[in-house]
């Protein structure tokens, strides 16, 4: 088993690299797949043909404006596996992020967030 990664975007192309970087250097040691839909962006799709990306990163491409909650459902549709993890695009993944909540979700079939206030 594995873990899908669903990621909505719409105008974050200057977030993307840090956010895909970041899910590349995750300690996950299982299979995952990463799913970006692109919400009628064409600055991101062209950032997309502009780079290369690891195979298990798939990119789907909205021509009309969808939100949010339709490119979530989509891609869940389209996921490989059952066990899913959401991410924002403008967001940056913790290394131990895709291990702990995979763990979580394997043990207890749900996840716990914790939130941290920075001041």
């Amino acid at each position: 088993m594995g873990l899908s990664v669903i990621i909505p975007t719409y105008r974050n192309v200057e977030f993307l690299p840090e956010l895909i970087d970041s899910i590349v250097r995750s300690d996950f040691n299982k299979e995952y797949e990463v799913l970006v839909g692109i919400d009628s962006c064409y600055d991101t799709l062209n950032y997309v043909y502009k780079n290369q990306f690891p195979s298990n990163f798939k990119f789907f491409f909205f021509e009309n404006k969808k939100g949010p909650y339709i490119i979530k459902n989509t891609l869940t549709e389209l996921s490989k596996f059952e066990k899913l993890l959401f991410f924002d695009s403008d967001d940056i993944m913790m290394p131990s992020l895709m291990s702990e909540t995979y763990s979580h979700l394997d043990h207890y079939g749900m996840i716990k967030p914790k939130y941290l206030n920075f001041t």
